[in-house]
């Protein structure tokens, strides 16, 4: 598994949403380089890997920030309600056998967990769990996928987290979102919507 990939995950939890004003591109650095992906018609397209997916209604890119994660890898989205509280598509290319596609996906869960374990922030979540019976091995577009929903307290508020894991053979994709537990039956329909319109080459 690249570093980066595991760097950018690490720092999903604390990372803030910037509003993307210029219309077409998506997610350019502070250096000014290349965009890591164009928008058009709410559907997006991500240079470095060739995912594309489409946005749900009223929702918008982000930048991403070196703080945030690899600008390259990490596309930041933005609710229309702000009811998320940070929400994203991590990409990297990574080539995985497509005999270890489905064991490189049981890992994605226990991985998780242990990051959250551990002791040092934004890692560390205490009482991180997984919801009882959200955890599901599917298919999405045609390719293996992981996906399950995360639990846990915070400052006397309950946090959710949207997790979807998709892998191929030259790519690998993780949806995120963090909320507010009693925005997830709201915010959940758009998270599957976007999932569901991936296409991972």
């Amino acid at each position: 598994m690249k570093l980066g990939y595991v760097v950018a995950v690490a720092l999903l939890l604390e990372a803030p949403n910037f509003a993307q004003t210029a219309g077409t591109l998506a997610n350019a650095s502070s250096l000014g380089t290349e965009p890591a992906g164009v928008l058009k018609d709410r559907h997006y397209h991500h240079n470095l890997t060739g995912v594309e997916f489409d946005l749900p209604p009223g929702w918008s890119i982000g930048i991403t920030k070196p703080i945030d994660g690899n600008p390259k890898e990490m596309t930041v989205l933005v609710d229309p309600d702000a009811r998320a509280i940070f929400a994203s598509v991590l990409m990297s290319r990574v080539d995985t056998p497509a005999a270890s596609i489905a064991g490189a996906l049981s890992r994605a869960v226990p991985q998780l967990l242990a990051r959250r374990a551990g002791s040092l922030p934004p890692h560390r979540v205490p009482n991180y769990q997984i919801r009882p019976g959200s955890q599901e091995q599917t298919s999405i577009g045609g390719d293996l996928a992981v996906r399950a929903v995360g639990e846990y307290e915070q400052g006397g508020q309950k946090i959710a987290e949207l997790l979807t894991w998709i892998y191929t053979e030259h790519t690998r994709t993780f949806f995120f979102a963090k909320l507010a537990s009693d925005d997830l039956p709201v915010l959940q329909v758009a998270f599957e919507q976007l999932v569901q319109s991936a296409r991972i080459p």
